[in-house]
């Protein structure tokens, strides 16, 4: 979060390495906005994620295994009001937890009320949310 100008303040939106643990290899970034400058609803939907990836589906004795082609979708949706200032180009196909997926002017206001009803957390409330969590199912072991 950067600030730019009095109340208003740029939020960069990406993924977390816990994040990128429950997605496969990335076959496609698709923006769901328009350019930027457009007006961005709490909740609403800025990129989607296609993946596909392998898993195991079952092994014998001698441990030989099955393999399974798998794919979805991972959304990232805003969590806060705002102005769209930019999204990640859709000609990208690889990502990691550096990259921004999208970037909102918003107001100091809407992250309060964001933060007030759980759209947002500090970075040591996530720690604790994901430590209680398991690992992802493409963790790297």
């Amino acid at each position: 979060m950067r600030g730019i100008a009095g109340n208003i303040v740029l939020i960069d939106i990406g993924i977390t390495k816990r994040g990128l643990d429950d997605i496969g290899d990335i076959t496609k970034i698709l923006p769901q906005c328009d350019p930027t400058g457009t007006l961005i609803k709490q909740g609403q939907e800025l990129v989607k994620i296609e993946w596909d990836a392998h898993v195991i589906t079952t092994a014998d004795e001698l441990y030989h295994a099955v393999w399974e082609n798998v794919n979805g979708v991972f959304s990232i949706s805003s969590a806060v009001d705002g102005i769209l200032a930019a999204t990640i180009p859709s000609s990208v196909t690889y990502i990691d937890d550096t990259d921004v997926m999208a970037t909102i002017a918003t107001s100091k206001e809407s992250i309060t009320l964001a933060i007030q009803q759980h759209n947002l957390v500090d970075e040591s409330t996530y720690h604790r949310m994901i430590s209680r969590q398991s690992p992802g199912q493409f963790q790297d072991v």
